[in-house]
């Protein structure tokens, strides 16, 4: 800086110039005259605006499956009131922060904020941008913040019953659409009822097979020849999700026939003779069965 006396017509008029003022500069500056009958002085207040310092400790308060609540520190305000920060925040790390990017505004008085409808079990990247009436400062330093799991929202796909004996029923299913799982799948409940029954299902806790896409279990302990209806619904750590659409299936009158025994009665170069004892099974009430026996009708070799 520099100080420059101007005289005219017995008038002085003093400058004080600074070149490239900076922020350090503000303050307050005394200007003294000294004449032959005395002397006069006049403070001065000097105030050196510009942007406002990147906000600093930006910190995760509070997560949930669809929000993250934020609060970070105001540094120096550049000499001009904070008229609001701006939280921006995507879900790929992105040096550019590009059009993927989300933003949530806020009025300068706050330095706290909730992030919401986000995704459950999403990672997210954070950074604040505090602003003033010249302009916006230089963005804090990122985090990142995973929201918390949600219990599915979709069933099961493609369920499917097939009868397997007089007391049992084979449940088939898929898991839901991946983007209703909001989580790791860990199992599922399998309902069942008589078909058409008042009663409250029944349900079967199955684990996850993560090594199958197809699921299965068996249901065990029914009663013969009768309608059975299954749901089926997906649980992770936050809970369990919606009942499939109902499918009926129904238990076969009695059990299907166990596999006869087989012997090797003789060999030859180019032949075998084998031999087998058939396995009869008792059915009752059904007209196929003589005295409760049923006709073995063929043998497939």
């Amino acid at each position: 800086y520099f100080i420059r006396n101007i005289s005219k017509k017995h008038q002085t008029t003093s400058e004080l110039q600074m070149l490239n003022a900076v922020r350090n500069d503000t303050g307050k500056y005394t200007c003294t005259a000294v004449s032959e009958i005395g002397m006069d002085e006049s403070v001065i207040q000097f105030l050196v605006q510009g942007l406002p310092d990147a906000p600093s400790n930006l910190t995760v308060l509070n997560t949930t499956s669809r929000s993250v609540s934020l609060f970070w520190e105001v540094a120096h305000n550049g000499n001009s009131h904070i008229t609001g920060s701006i939280i921006q925040y995507q879900t790929v790390s992105d040096t550019h922060w590009n059009g993927q990017t989300s933003q949530l505004i806020v009025s300068g008085a706050e330095n706290s904020a909730t992030l919401r409808a986000l995704t459950p079990i999403t990672l997210y990247f954070v950074r604040v941008i505090a602003e003033n009436a010249l302009g916006q400062s230089r963005p804090s330093a990122v985090i990142n913040v995973t929201t918390e799991e949600e219990a599915p929202s979709g069933s099961p796909r493609d369920v499917q019953v097939h009868s397997t004996g007089a007391q049992s029923i084979k449940v088939m299913w898929k898991p839901p659409s991946e983007e209703t799982q909001h989580g790791h799948i860990k199992g599922y409940y399998i309902g069942y009822r008589i078909s058409q029954s008042p009663e409250n299902y029944v349900f079967k806790q199955v684990e996850t097979n993560p090594e199958k896409e197809q699921q299965s279990t068996y249901i065990t302990g029914l009663q013969p020849f009768t309608k059975y209806d299954i749901v089926v619904k997906a649980y992770n750590s936050a809970g369990a999700g919606p009942k499939s659409s109902k499918i009926t299936g129904k238990t076969l009158e009695t059990a299907p026939p166990t596999s006869p025994i087989v012997q090797i009665e003789s060999t030859t170069s180019s032949t075998i003779n084998i031999s087998w004892k058939k396995d009869v099974k008792r059915q009752v009430g059904d007209s196929r069965y003589k005295n409760g026996a049923r006709a073995c009708i063929g043998s497939i070799v």
